[in-house]
Parts: C-alpha cells; structure tokens; sequence
C-alpha cells in the first residue's frame, strides 16, 4: 500500500490479542505485508481525532496464480469426501507459497540481493531448482530407489551443535574437503530440517563456505 496526502495512523492488532502498533503514515509512505503475516494480523486505519487532510491509499495485491485457477477454494464440494478436500486444500496452499517463493527469489536475484540460504527438501516445500543437497542418502521406503544420493556434508555421526562444529572444523583441515566446501559458496543449500529446527548441520556449512 502507498499511502499519499494527509497523515493518517495505521495500526496493528493481532486476531487474538488488542492492538500492538501504531505507525503513523507520512505523505509517501510504502507498507508491506508477508502473506503470513496478512493471514494472522489484522490492520485498520481508525478515525482521527481531529480532521485531517485529504490522503489516498493506492493498493497492490498479490493474486497467486493457483488461486485464479481454483478460485474460491473454501466453497465445499460436496463431490468430494473431506479427506480429498483436505489434500486439495494442501496442494493448493503448496502451490501458492511456491509461487510466492520462487517470485520474492526471482526478484533478489535481478537486484543482486540474494543471499544464499538452506532451504527445506521435504516434499511440497519450494526450493531454488539449483540449491545443491547436503545430507545422507535417502531412499525411497517403498522401492528402495535413492531418492537423495549421500553426501560429503551430510550429518553422518548425526551430530549437533558443538559437537558438529568440531566435527566440521577437524574436516576443513583436509584441502581436498575444504576446497569442496569453498564451492558452495554463494549456493543455496538443501537440507531436511525445518526453519524452526534447533540445530541445522547445513547451516554450519553455508556458514564455513560464505566466511570471510
């Protein structure tokens, strides 16, 4: 939203909780939201206390492309049994954060902003199609087939946090394996622990491979 002519307050309350923030807006101001976070906060533009002058709000939404494609997707069809609704339902919130993703990443990389990260691998999450693997082999539990071949950097010993760093450090001390370390700098990495795990290995090697 780009907010034009007058100040005006814009405030923010979460769904469950009173109002926390209070931002005033000056004449070319420009707000932004995450779609999470526009999903669990709510925003509003109170009266003022007093009269003020005349402000124009110009609003931008960003319409995923699954949504113009499966419109309005909390209408029930009653063709379906709620389990089918439920994968549909996931589907659909996979393919948008998907979008979404790829376009916030698209446009780091055409500024030249992009910094390098760990991404999730399990299935359905987005990650960049040239993120390099980082773990131990994985199979497939039905066939057999390797789904995700091993690894130099994977958590062998599965190891974590002090414990791995000197394992990680002790490592480094061969040039041949600190050279394949050097490699990934600047690449984004691929990894199976979540955002909110407490330890991650293949952040100590993003971290090891864009050092100074």
């Amino acid at each position: 939203m780009i907010s034009v002519g007058a100040v005006r307050d814009f405030v923010l309350s979460h769904r469950t909780y009173a109002d926390f923030a209070r931002y005033p807006l000056a004449h070319g101001s420009l707000v932004t939201f995450f779609p999470k976070d526009q999903w669990r906060m709510l925003h509003s533009m109170p009266r003022s206390e007093t009269p003020c002058g005349i402000r124009f709000s110009v609003i931008f939404r960003y319409v995923p492309l699954g949504q113009t494609e499966t419109m309005v997707m909390n209408i029930k069809n009653s063709s379906k049994s709620k389990d089918e609704e439920k994968a549909a339902l996931n589907a659909y919130k996979a393919a948008r954060d998907a979008e979404y993703e790829s376009a916030q990443l698209a446009g780091r990389i055409a500024r030249g902003t992009h910094t390098p990260r760990v991404w999730d691998c399990h299935a359905g999450k987005f990650y960049p199609t040239d993120a390099v693997y980082v773990g131990r082999e994985v199979r497939d539990r039905r066939t057999g087939q390797v789904t995700w071949a091993a690894t130099p950097f994977g958590n062998h010993l599965k190891l974590s946090g002090d414990a791995f760093r000197a394992y990680a450090a002790e490592k480094m001390l061969d040039a041949d394996f600190r050279a394949r370390v050097l490699a990934l700098r600047g690449r984004d990495l691929l990894c199976w622990c979540g955002p909110d795990a407490e330890f991650c290995h293949a952040k100590v090697w993003l971290e090891l491979a864009n050092r100074v």
